[in-house]
């Protein structure tokens, strides 16, 4: 069987997924002590507490695939942007970690690492000639990616979405491919425009939901694509593909939809399409009357006439996670989605065995790789060892 190490192994997104596509994982370096436990408590046996800097790689014998995420903090958007500065960055940690492994005769044959989208922003006049240490997008090119090309035959990179995966939710991520032949990118098996069509051409979505097609139609996003796209269709127009997983899908939810205006400071999604990008602050939230439980494709509770789940985050109200946003919030009647129903959103089994306190665990499950994209670029790198 091919093996696999993780660094910056976190909850167990990749480790889960990779697990999925056929990989043995002989080693999950960490440091942060709930996500050890988490992964001891999912099955993995040789979780490694500790610095990526300094672990030993001796005895693995040798690995077919290296995964990385290196910390995104300081390349994200929505932080204060350290990049190459941070103390948390660690793409040097990781061509450090690729060294030794190769020093002590275990490979890699293939790595790929992680990151946010945020990583190849260029900053505002940048002229490809500054300190590359100064600004993120001149970092990934001329530090990053030439660290690999070092390293490896062939580098690659592209940005993914988890949803195009099966992912119920809508989460970019930039995927870096090392090895010695051209990366075979895993095709996407869901589409956005399917889904749209079982709702809104067809009737499949409603119909297996046990529910009519809410008579004021489509929402003026999906009404956009169609006009582009599905009017001259005949059928479903991505081929091969299976249509997006949604929100009601992954929860087991089962009522009525409401269209209702978000607010300037809010994005509401509704259910019938996928989640936005859950983050470690657990700030999404749904309306206050829906009971909390153990999800899963089978669970339906019995709600309110005319009850709905309509999901809120990326609101400035939503900065705070002190328990005093909470309290405004809960006072519009809403009620901020469990971690267990986050982790159902990230594409976690339900019943994943998140470890820590509440906190804690938020903050796993939104710094978390999507099982689903990890298990994709797995299969496509099993194929690639395969010839």
């Amino acid at each position: 069987m091919p093996t696999c190490v993780e660094l910056f192994a976190g909850g167990g997104g990749a480790s889960l997924g990779l697990q999925r596509a056929g990989f043995r994982s002989v080693r999950q370096v960490e440091w942060d002590p709930d996500a050890c436990a988490t992964l001891r408590a999912a099955g993995f046996e040789d979780v490694v507490e500790g610095d990526v800097r300094t672990v030993s790689f001796d005895g693995i014998g040798s690995i077919d695939l290296l995964w990385a995420s290196p910390p995104c903090q300081a390349f994200s958007t929505s932080g204060k942007r350290f990049g190459a500065l941070d103390d948390r960055n660690g793409w040097p940690w990781t061509l450090e970690a690729i060294d030794r492994l190769r020093q002590s005769g275990s490979g890699p044959t293939w790595v790929l690492c992680e990151n946010v989208p945020g990583i190849l922003h260029h900053v505002d006049g940048c002229s490809r000639e500054v300190d590359p240490t100064t600004c993120a997008g001149c970092y990934w090119e001329r530090a990053v990616i030439t660290g690999f090309q070092e390293r490896y035959a062939c580098v690659s990179w592209r940005v993914l979405d988890a949803a195009d995966y099966g992912a119920p939710q809508c989460r970019h991520r930039v995927i870096l491919a090392a090895g010695p032949s051209p990366f075979p990118w895993p095709k996407e098996s869901h589409s956005a425009l399917n889904l749209i069509y079982d709702k809104w051409v067809g009737t499949g979505y409603w119909v297996k939901h046990g529910m009519q097609r809410p008579s004021r139609g489509p929402t003026l996003a999906d009404s956009r694509h169609m006009g582009i796209r599905l009017a001259v269709s005949s059928g479903r127009p991505d081929v091969g593909k299976l249509p997006y997983v949604t929100v009601r899908d992954t929860l087991g939810l089962k009522y009525p939809i409401r269209h209702q205006s978000p607010t300037a400071h809010t994005i509401q999604h509704l259910p019938d399409d996928v989640a936005p990008t859950i983050l470690g602050k657990g700030t999404l939230y749904a309306e206050r009357h829906i009971q909390k439980g153990s999800f899963n494709p089978h669970y339906h509770t019995e709600q309110p006439s005319g009850g709905v789940l309509d999901i809120f985050g990326d609101s400035e109200e939503c900065e705070d996670t002190s328990g005093v946003v909470d309290a405004v919030i809960e006072a519009k009647g809403r009620r901020r989605l469990t971690s267990a129903e986050c982790s159902a959103l990230q594409g976690f089994p339900v019943g994943y065995p998140w470890q820590g306190l509440s906190t804690s665990q938020y903050k796993q499950v939104g710094n978390a790789v999507a099982p689903p994209v990890a298990e994709a670029l797995g299969r496509a790198v099993l194929g690639a060892l395969r010839g």
